[in-house]
């Protein structure tokens, strides 16, 4: 049987991908498709019958989206603002983790007795992974489920945005701390300062391999996120 709450969920959670849709119209426009369903139901339709109906007279998200966007143009461009700031601190927050996961990585390999070339091979691939490990958070296929339906639900909202802004700042702040600090202090405790002189001339080389390979990264990223790729994986 239908469970209309959680279709009205999923509904909601569809319009809130689209950006020309604000909270408020979300809500003015489900208590619109309540009503319906329920004058749908004393014609003696079935609840999912009701909803099929009521839904269908609304519109699909993509055209109730590109309606409110006409009228809501200011409230579009502030969002894409939003999530252009969201995603900048997302990538600082992602390179600082990687510069720290490199720097494990290359301590561990330099213990393990591994120099020169080798090193700047495991400090490259370990940035590498990081931006891969954050790329697979972000994955389509993961947002679409229940974990993608509420977090389009809370970011929705200006609440929702504040607590995500607030944890990513958060996690900037502490990823940057481990990065300039506590992993450097580790790493020279580790093998040294004469080695860990060695193991940042092998650094050197791989931040020029990097910066090579980040534009890519990046383009690889800006296309995997397509909204495009977003439509498919719920298909």
């Amino acid at each position: 049987m239908l469970d209309l709450n959680e279709a009205i969920g999923n509904w909601r959670a569809g319009l809130s991908e689209q950006e020309g849709c604000r909270a408020t119209d979300i809500d003015e426009m489900e208590g619109h498709l309540r009503d319906e369903v329920e004058q749908l139901r004393a014609t003696n339709l079935s609840e999912e019958e009701a909803w099929l109906v009521a839904a269908h007279r609304l519109g699909d998200s993509a055209w109730v989206a590109r309606e409110f966007a006409k009228v809501n143009e200011g409230a579009v461009w502030r969002n894409r603002l939003f999530w252009m700031g969201v995603a900048l601190l997302a990538y600082f927050l992602t390179d600082y983790l990687a510069r720290a996961a490199s720097l494990a990585c290359v301590t561990l390999a330099a213990l393990g007795g591994l120099e020169g070339l080798g090193l700047s091979v495991v400090s490259v691939t370990a940035k590498l992974l990081t931006f891969g490990a954050a790329l697979f958070l972000l994955a389509p296929g993961l947002l679409r489920g229940g974990y993608g339906m509420r977090f389009y639900g809370a970011t929705a909202r200006p609440w929702g945005r504040i607590l995500l802004v607030g944890a990513i700042v958060a996690l900037f702040w502490a990823a940057g701390f481990v990065c300039v600090y506590i992993t450097p202090l580790l790493a020279v405790r580790a093998v040294g300062l004469q080695k860990y002189a060695q193991m940042s001339g092998s650094a050197a080389y791989a931040a020029l391999v990097w910066s090579a390979l980040l534009p890519l990264v990046v383009a690889g990223l800006v296309i995997y996120l397509h909204p495009t790729r977003w439509e498919e994986a719920g298909e």
